[in-house]
C-alpha cells in the first residue's frame, strides 16, 4: 500500500522517513495540511540518520578484528549551512 493511502486509512498524522522515495508524499502532506488535516513529515535526512549506525559499526568491526587493526568512526556532520 502506498504511503498516502496508508496514512489516510490508518489515521497516521506524521512520518519520519530516512529518505523519501515516493515524491508525491510531500505534496499530499502539504495539501492535507491546507485542508485542515493534521499531517506532517519530519525529514531528518539520509546522511544524519546513518551516523549512529556507522559509529556502532566501527566499534563492532573493531571487535570482530579483536582490536588488532584500528577502526575509527569519523562523523560526517551536517553538509548544509542554514541561515
Amino acid at each position: 500500500m502506498e504511503i498516502m493511502k496508508y496514512m489516510e486509512t490508518e489515521n497516521i498524522d506524521a512520518i519520519i522517513p530516512g529518505e523519501i522515495i515516493e515524491w508525491t508524499i510531500l505534496s499530499y502532506i502539504r495539501d492535507a495540511a491546507y485542508m485542515g488535516k493534521h499531517k506532517a513529515c519530519f525529514n531528518i535526512g539520509h546522511f544524519n540518520m546513518e551516523e549512529l549506525g556507522m559509529k556502532y559499526a566501527a566499534d563492532w568491526i573493531g571487535e570482530l578484528l579483536n582490536n588488532e587493526i584500528p577502526v575509527n568512526y569519523i562523523p560526517t556532520e551536517d553538509g548544509w549551512t542554514f541561515l
